[in-house]
């Protein structure tokens, strides 16, 4: 900003020169054209033919992707405008699990339409009013199209499972992925509630993503040393142990001085007897695999080798966490509390070649899908791909609320709310007419995307949602309208209910903003 007080406005005479300020149509026009860059570049990812993008990291690792809360976070948005628009697609995925790329594509079309309507003269507060009014309309009608299911109903879990996975990376084996899903989540559910944190994810290179299962417990890094026949798989008893096992944590660390030979001999043999505790200990208990967070003395590991004990050490806590989780079994935080208690039985199985352990049950209390690909940039994708596709499973045993997908729900509420719209007095309606308008760029989208003419597909739907076919969407193998939900293509209520909120809360907020104040970074003094 010039120094020359003589070349500034008012209002920039009496800020620092260090500070960028923008008011009122120098503002907007910000806003507006910063939240279109966002839709430019996660528009194209949305339906089964979405488009996507490929992403360097500062590392130089590669990844492809069309999940738009991944894109944008590896952007890495300078733009306050824009973070307020990665900030929603957070607030999406955090609420509903999936529909960041509806979200930020309805809030672009809302803004977009109110630029048109601040043209036109209409105030914010009032386009404000009027989208507040059309949206309470349209989740009326969300809500009436709405059927309602059980996690039972397996056919309709794997349909929304199949739908997120449809238009990915893992589209050849959406149908085998969604099976893992909704296995991951019947096995968490008790039919209402479902504990996520009792669902973990596993990667691993080398085998092809067809190999990818579920695994009734857990898998944590680390395998036993040395041959294979001296540390057998299948049925075993075992302890976890949060702790270390050593005779004498001090004498690993310390310098004996012994006056005589005779002394040097007593501490010798106390050491003996002490790591012989310690294995006499463990092996009372009948135990096969002792499962520590700390490290194992080579000495009593070596005893309870000859005794057929296997030991895992330096188990990191997350996995010993979970695998407790999954085994109902609390660790012990020394080898004192070891009881008859503190045993249970369990199938182990070593993947020497990848260095883990997996550990199964058959009441699991925790799972893992287990997934597996190539490289790691095709397994970063997968990986957020199936976790989306558990988080959708999931709403349907906690909520239950389903809706037809291909951009029918969008279609019945944009229908209501032109209805409604013609008695909604003043300004106010020309915007409930606006965001029905935005909620066609769902359906426009998908259909764009897969080849058709938007508009043509848009015309039909119209038509088929007049005479009440409300669940009436896009058909993107033909480009015709067809009852996707009886063709499968099924989606959780919460994600489309959130997907409005949440765009039109953001969308509330922008239109408030009349200026946009940016100071300078400051440059770190060395």
């Amino acid at each position: 900003m010039s120094s020359d007080s003589s070349t500034r406005s008012p209002v920039e005479s009496i800020l620092n020169e260090e500070v960028t300020a923008r008011f009122d149509d120098r503002a907007r026009s910000r806003v507006f054209r910063s939240v279109q860059d966002v839709v430019d570049v996660v528009g194209t990812t949305i339906g089964p033919y979405g488009r996507d993008k490929l992403i360097v990291n500062n590392g130089g690792n590669v990844s492809v992707t069309n999940d738009a809360a991944t894109i944008l976070r590896n952007l890495h948005l300078t733009d306050p405008v824009a973070r307020v628009i990665g900030d929603l697609a957070n607030s999406q995925i955090f609420n509903a699990g999936d529909g960041t790329t509806t979200t930020i594509l309805f809030a672009g079309a809302l803004l977009d339409r109110a630029a048109d309507l601040g043209e036109r003269g209409l105030h914010p507060t009032t386009i404000i009013r009027g989208y507040e009014h059309a949206s309470d309309v349209a989740l009326d009608r969300l809500r009436a199209v709405a059927t309602t299911h059980d996690i039972a109903d397996r056919s309709v879990a794997l349909d929304v499972a199949e739908t997120t996975l449809r238009g990915t990376n893992a589209t050849q084996l959406h149908g085998p992925l969604a099976e893992l899903a909704v296995d991951a989540v019947e096995r968490v559910t008790d039919g209402y509630d479902v504990d996520l944190d009792a669902i973990r994810l596993r990667t691993a290179l080398g085998r092809d993503l067809a190999d990818s299962h579920l695994v009734e417990g857990g898998t944590i890094e680390g395998a036993p040393a040395g041959e294979p026949a001296d540390h057998p798989t299948g049925a075993v008893t075992l302890a976890l142990l949060d702790d270390e096992v050593t005779p004498n944590e001090a004498s690993r660390d310390v310098s004996i001085a012994a006056e005589d030979a005779e002394t040097l001999s007593a501490f010798v043999d106390a050491e003996r007897s002490r790591t012989a505790g310690l294995a006499d200990a463990i092996s009372a208990l009948g135990v096969d695999l002792l499962v520590c967070t700390g490290g194992v003395d080579d000495a009593v590991r070596s005893r309870l080798a000859k005794r057929e004990t296997t030991c895992l050490s330096t188990v990191s806590g997350p996995d010993m966490r979970f695998l407790s989780r999954a085994l109902g079994l609390p660790p012990r935080t020394s080898v004192d509390d070891l009881d008859p208690d503190a045993v249970s039985e369990a199938v182990v199985a070593y993947d020497r070649a990848n260095g883990r352990t997996t550990l199964t049950t058959t009441d699991p209390g925790a799972v893992t899908v287990q997934l597996f690909g190539q490289t790691e940039a095709y397994l970063d994708e997968i990986d957020n791909t199936v976790s989306d596709a558990i988080e959708v499973v999931a709403r349907v045993a906690s909520d239950g609320r389903i809706l037809a997908g291909g951009g029918a729900p969008e279609m019945a509420m944009a229908t209501r709310v032109r209805s409604d719209a013609t008695g909604v007095d003043g300004r106010e309606q020309l915007a409930a007419l606006a965001f029905a308008d935005a909620l066609e760029t769902v359906p426009r989208s998908i259909a764009t995307n897969a080849g058709f003419d938007a508009t043509d597909v848009l015309l039909s739907l119209r038509s088929a949602h007049a005479t009440g076919q409300e669940t009436a969407g896009v058909d993107v193998e033909t480009g015709a309208v067809g009852d996707t939900a009886a063709a499968g293509v099924r989606e959780p209520f919460v994600v489309k209910r959130y997907a409005v909120t949440h765009a039109v809360e953001a969308v509330r907020t922008l239109l408030r903003i009349d200026g946009i104040v940016e100071a300078k970074e400051i440059e770190p003094t060395t």
